[in-house]
């Protein structure tokens, strides 16, 4: 378990070119996209869970966001979805 900053700097000494910061892993935390565990005031994240995170394809939400103008999975209301069956 590392805090944020600590997992920034391990990625940066394993791929010193990377780009993630310390913020962007902030937002995965507060999304809910990277679980973590209190500890006084600090959150601490899981370094494996974090890199798995990273090296897996998922789609950018804030992206699909902007592209549809709804949160992902909603539909505007005026769509009716129908089904074959």
């Amino acid at each position: 378990m590392r805090t944020m900053a600590q997992a920034v700097k391990q990625i940066h000494q394993e791929d010193p070119e990377n780009e993630v910061t310390e913020n962007y892993i902030k937002q995965l935390v507060e999304n809910g996209e990277i679980p973590y565990v209190s500890a006084g005031k600090k959150k601490l994240i899981n370094y494996d869970v974090l890199i798995a995170y990273l090296c897996s394809p998922h789609e950018d939400k804030q992206e699909e966001q902007k592209e549809t103008g709804l949160p992902d999975g909603h539909l505007p209301p005026d769509l009716t979805v129908l089904s074959d069956g």
